[in-house]
Order: C-alpha cells, then structure tokens, then sequence
C-alpha cells in the first residue's frame, strides 16, 4: 500500500468492493448507503481487502470497516505505521 495517493486508495477500494455488491461502489459508501452491506457480506469484504491488498486488520481496525472512507483512513494508517 505504500506511495498511493488518497484517491487512488479510494479508487482501489471501490474496485475491490464493487463485485461484491449489485450495484457500483463509490467512495460514499458505507453501512447505511448499501443494504447488502450486513454481516456476512461484511466477513467478504475483510476477506477481498486482505486477499487483494496482502494487508491483514487487526481486531482494533475491524471495528471500524463501516465505510470506504474509513478503509482508507485504515489502511493509511497502516502505510504510516510500517
């Protein structure tokens, strides 16, 4: 994840998620914007962020995976961390 510039995490984020979801995922979305967005497809999404971006969360930075502005405030959060 390191040298992306915040939209292209953006960007990257939303094509990730995208085919999880019937419709197209924008940089907006979140919990209460995709009603498919539950639990289960919740465990997907951890699951295709982790597999594709070879990054694992931890319990912490789980609980707060409810939007893709917050993936991305997460996961810049890694880059800075390493």
């Amino acid at each position: 994840m390191k040298n992306h510039t915040p939209n292209a995490t953006v960007e990257q984020v939303c094509a990730i998620l995208t085919p999880l979801f019937s419709e197209p995922v924008g940089p907006d979305a979140s919990t209460i914007t995709l009603k498919e967005w539950d639990s289960l497809k919740y465990l997907e999404i951890v699951g295709a962020l982790e597999d594709q971006l070879a990054v694992e969360f931890t319990a912490q930075e789980l609980l707060r995976l409810s939007s893709v502005r917050e993936i991305v405030t997460v996961l810049h959060s890694k880059d800075h961390a390493e």
